[in-house]
């Protein structure tokens, strides 16, 4: 997320900035916690003082960023963060670039019941993006009478034996594993339920939520555990990419010698949105301005500054 951030800044900045100033970004690592995601963000708006929010992973951070923005009337821009209720709450500063847990997960559903599977094991994160996520998914699966027996684990485990072997042993075993974990948190999942001979395995399939298997690390940490993993690409098939993403791709590989991710290309949205968003907002101020006063003592307080806008960036990526 960082790189494809920056490479958006980059662009903007060599083409002038935004009114004629260059964009400074802050960054700040939440690292995954919501309280690290609350002091981040009172310090950046107060300390810092960005003229907006964008990025983050973590659905639970999220949620208490939105709070924070809301207050000071910031606006903000979830990268790739998935569970319904951050926009639910319909707070006006508050947007998104990714789908919500309601739209992947219903596809995710509805591809396991398709698929054939009939006794589904998930392990989920106890988190908001976790939680809700397999709420859609046992909302389909039971509707259509498949069986399915759900174990919550926390982020800050390693050891996921215990877990693993229990529902390795539910009779019918499991012929699909169901990991709706994410980030880099998983990859211990996979290399443990693999070496356990449990999935990806004859009897039983293995699906990871949030498409691990698009990032290199993950084959870095669990080698051949990785294949066969099933997993969604949240983003636009190569075909319908317009030529903005075309060239950003290409950039990106260039640059960092591996192809953008879909997380990435949001990412990248979100710094030209802000960039955008902030010219158009400055040329109403100034048309606002040049309009004569229909009252003689009427006045119109517009802020500036001398500084560069400042953009704040921040949240848990295995890219930072």
């Amino acid at each position: 997320m960082k790189w494809a951030a920056q490479l958006a800044v980059d662009e903007e900045n060599k083409a002038g900035g935004i009114l004629g100033k260059q964009i400074e970004v802050v960054y700040e690592d939440t690292k995954g916690t919501p309280d690290q995601g609350t002091a981040a963000m009172e310090k950046l708006v107060n300390s810092d003082k960005v003229v907006a929010v964008v990025g983050e992973f973590h659905s639970s951070v999220a949620l208490a960023e939105i709070a924070v923005a809301h207050k000071y009337g910031i606006p903000w821009i979830g990268t790739d963060v998935w569970a319904d209720s951050i926009t639910a709450k319909q707070y006006p500063e508050v947007f998104r670039v990714s789908p919500a847990n309601s739209l992947i997960y219903s596809i995710v559903g509805n591809w396991v019941v398709e698929s054939g599977f009939k006794n589904v094991a998930i392990m989920q994160e106890a988190t908001d993006y976790g939680v809700g996520a397999v709420a859609v998914l046992k909302g389909i699966l039971d509707q259509k009478g498949i069986n399915s027996n759900v174990i919550t684990v926390q982020m800050s485990q390693q050891d996921f034996t215990p877990e693993l072997l229990r529902l390795m042993n539910v009779n019918p075993r499991p012929d699909l594993l169901m990991m709706i974990i994410a980030g880099e948190a998983v990859y211990p999942i996979i290399k443990q339920a693999c070496d356990q001979g449990f999935a990806p395995s004859k009897e039983t399939a293995l699906y990871s939520g949030g498409g691990p298997s698009l990032e290199k690390e993950l084959w870095e940490t669990t080698g051949d555990c990785a294949k066969y993993l099933v997993s969604e690409d949240v983003a636009l098939p190569t075909a319908q990419w317009n030529d903005v993403a075309k060239s950003f791709s290409a950039n990106f590989q260039k640059q960092f010698d591996r192809p953008p991710t879909g997380t990435a290309m949001e990412s990248y949205d979100d710094l030209k949105i802000v960039a955008q968003a902030s010219v158009t907002l400055g040329r109403l101020i100034r048309r606002r301005l040049s309009r004569p006063s229909r009252r003689p003592n009427s006045r119109v307080r517009a802020a500036t500054t001398a500084s560069p806008p400042r953009v704040l960036r921040h949240g848990h990526s295995i890219n930072s």
